[in-house]
C-alpha cells in the first residue's frame, strides 16, 4: 500500500519520477499547444511569425494609439484600386469627416481606407472610409458578396 510515509522511497522513488515526467510532460503539451495555436491557423485568424514570443509587443499587448488626420491621410491603399468615386460626394464627405475628425470628441470606430483582395485577385472590399459616432447605432447593408462579412472579419482580426 501506498502511504504517505513511503510514498518517496516506495520501488526506489519510481513514482516520484513517475509524477515529475508527468508534470514536465503536461507542461511542453500546454507550452506546444500554445505555440502552434498562435502559428498554424486552422479555420479563421492570421498567423502569427515563427518568433512572435520574441516581440516585447506580444507580451505587453499592442499599444492603440490615437491616429491624428495625417497619420489617416498617409494610409497607402493599393495603387491598383481606384481611391475613391470621385462624383459622389457623400464619399467624399464621409472621407473628410473621418480623416479630418479630432482625436477627442470624433468619431469611435475610424476606419480609412480599407480593402482586401483575396488571392484569386478578388477584391471583396475597395478603399472603404467610415466612421461610427458614440451612441450611434450602426447598420452595414449590402447585396450578397458586397463585402460586409469580410469587413467585420478584418475589423476583428480575423483577415489581414
Amino acid at each position: 500500500p501506498i502511504t504517505a510515509e513511503n510514498f518517496a522511497t516506495l520501488d526506489d522513488g519510481a513514482l516520484v519520477y513517475c509524477l515529475g515526467y508527468f508534470w514536465i510532460h503536461w507542461v511542453v503539451c500546454v507550452v506546444l499547444v500554445w505555440y502552434l495555436d498562435n502559428v498554424l491557423v486552422a479555420g479563421y485568424g492570421t498567423r502569427k511569425p515563427l518568433l512572435f514570443f520574441l516581440d516585447a509587443n506580444y507580451w505587453r499587448g499592442g499599444k492603440i494609439r490615437d491616429v491624428e488626420a495625417e497619420d489617416m491621410a498617409s494610409i497607402p491603399v493599393d495603387p491598383n484600386l481606384s481611391f475613391m468615386c470621385i462624383n459622389n460626394e457623400d464619399v467624399k464627405a464621409e472621407y473628410d469627416r473621418v480623416v479630418n475628425a479630432p482625436a477627442q470628441g470624433g468619431p469611435l470606430v475610424k476606419i480609412a481606407k480599407m480593402h482586401k483582395r483575396f488571392p484569386n485577385r478578388y477584391v471583396a472590399v475597395k478603399a472603404l472610409t467610415l466612421g461610427i459616432n458614440d451612441s450611434e447605432c450602426f447598420g452595414l447593408l449590402g447585396h450578397n458578396g458586397a463585402g460586409k462579412s469580410t469587413l467585420i472579419n478584418m475589423m476583428c482580426g480575423l483577415y489581414e
